[in-house]
């Protein structure tokens, strides 16, 4: 009577036999396979978009300069200083090989008064680690 209640409780195991079966097993290490290949890829896509950051506070930080240099000069002679839609030179980036950055002027022509305020718009371009190509805009003011 005792063998046929162990059948009952336990098909196809042995009274007081412990373990796991193989599907189990198998079912675990999926389970855990799974996890760390997650975690292997959110490590992955968080160095990427580290990367992007890293470009992207280098260019910020080259707009800032340009701007601030523009600011520096009056309003009298900046288009000689840093003519529209003409790239600065000596504004670079840390591992930014390309960067291009390029002062406007909107609403101010060539030749004619500078307006008061004068709207100035610095834009950095470059392309990132990946190929694609970048832009950042600085907006600012002038008066005299």
């Amino acid at each position: 009577m005792e063998s046929l209640v162990a059948r009952i409780n336990a098909p196809g195991r042995r009274r007081g036999a412990r373990g796991f079966t193989l599907i189990e097993l198998t079912v675990a290490i999926a389970v855990l396979l799974v996890a760390v290949l997650s975690t292997g890829v959110a490590q992955l896509s968080a160095l990427r978009l580290q990367e992007g950051a890293k470009e992207t506070t280098w260019a910020n930080a080259a707009l800032e300069s340009a701007m601030e240099s523009i600011l520096a000069h009056s309003l009298d002679d900046l288009q000689a200083a840093h003519p529209a839609d003409q790239p600065m030179p000596g504004f670079a980036a840390p591992g930014i090989a390309d960067l291009r950055i390029v002062p406007t002027y909107p609403g101010w022509t060539t030749g004619a008064e500078p307006p008061d305020p004068l709207t100035i718009v610095v834009t950095a371009t470059w392309t990132d680690r990946r190929g694609q190509e970048r832009r950042d805009i600085l907006r600012g003011m002038k008066t005299r």
